[in-house]
């Protein structure tokens, strides 16, 4: 797998992950991000919620057990659920923590 960065009318090799400027032989781990966490999917109660890459680049969190659980959210998960309504806290790009149920308003 290469990855391309043009330069004006030149391609050039660059990766960000080890830096070097020849073309790649290894994978990059960014861009598949795939990682596991060990937060049990509060829908389904059986699958470890993931990150995983849309269609479009923008990672998003989900349950690994897709497609028979569809649970998935923006905002990364963390082990903790909401007093108010039971729902799965997560954190925020800002660093906030908030629930991840939209009609909760609960915030850390």
């Amino acid at each position: 797998m290469t990855l391309n960065y043009r330069d004006g009318s030149m391609v050039d090799f660059y990766c960000p992950a080890c830096g070097t400027d020849s073309p790649l032989d290894h994978p990059i781990s960014y861009l598949a991000p795939d990682s596991e966490y060990d937060i049990t999917c509060p829908k389904c109660q059986k699958g470890k919620m993931a990150a995983k890459r849309s269609k479009r680049g923008k990672i998003f969190y989900g349950c690994d057990q897709y497609p028979a659980c569809d649970m998935a959210t923006w905002d990364k998960p963390i082990n903790e659920f909401c007093p108010t309504c039971k729902s799965i806290l997560v954190e925020t790009k800002a660093g906030k923590i908030k629930c991840s149920n939209k009609e909760c308003d609960f915030k850390k």
